[in-house]
């Protein structure tokens, strides 16, 4: 993030080696980050519980006015079917088990999957590209309902190489964070000194 968005951090808290977040001071309401990365393929249904267990945790901790967004690497596949109110009808490829997981988590939270709302072509969706070549959208980035008109964009960018498989998926979002800056107090002058020639 650039100095001044830094400047509006007010904690950030390192939940697991999978799971972080961050608070920033908004103008309006403040708004908490978190950074996520679901366990893969490879692991076991408790795996997953224990993930969303943890990630349902640190949801329900934050302020209640609080605007929640929720980004990363999920390891599901929501498809294309909409569902209002989580996905609009902008999605990508088939749905997996873990999809509708991921579907059920944002019912609960209220929370909307950005990368289905925008109409983009296909290399703007797709997210990761498996060892078989088949394009998967499995990176998502997640915002409450009551916050979804404030999300303009939300797609994949697949000509910028990260040093990852997967490709940078970023939003953009109008919002303003507060910077406090330091009130410097006027130097004050010792007008005694006038007299002395």
């Amino acid at each position: 993030m650039n100095n001044e968005v830094f400047k509006s951090v007010i904690s950030y808290n390192a939940v697991s080696p999978k799971i972080i977040s961050m608070r920033l001071k908004g103008q309006g309401p403040n708004t908490t980050l978190f950074q996520v990365y679901a366990p893969t393929s490879q692991s076991t249904e408790d795996e997953i519980e224990q993930f969303y267990t943890k990630l349902q945790r640190e949801i329900d901790r934050c302020a209640n006015n609080d605007q929640i967004m929720v980004m990363g690497h999920f390891n599901a596949k929501v498809g294309n079917q909409e569902c209002p109110g989580v996905m609009g009808k902008f999605g990508y490829g088939d749905t997996n088990e873990r999809g509708l997981r991921l579907i059920e988590f944002c019912q609960e939270n209220k929370l909307v999957i950005t990368n289905t709302m925008f109409n983009h072509r296909a290399s703007r969706k797709w997210t990761w590209e498996s060892p078989n070549h088949r394009f998967n959208m499995i990176d998502y980035i997640l915002i409450q309902q009551r916050w979804r008109s404030s999300i303009c964009n939300t797609r994949a960018f697949p000509g910028i190489h990260i040093g990852s498989d997967h490709k940078l998926v970023m939003t953009a979002i109008k919002t303003k964070f507060r910077v406090d800056k330091k009130v410097q107090k006027p130097a004050k002058l010792d007008t005694l000194k006038l007299q002395d020639e």
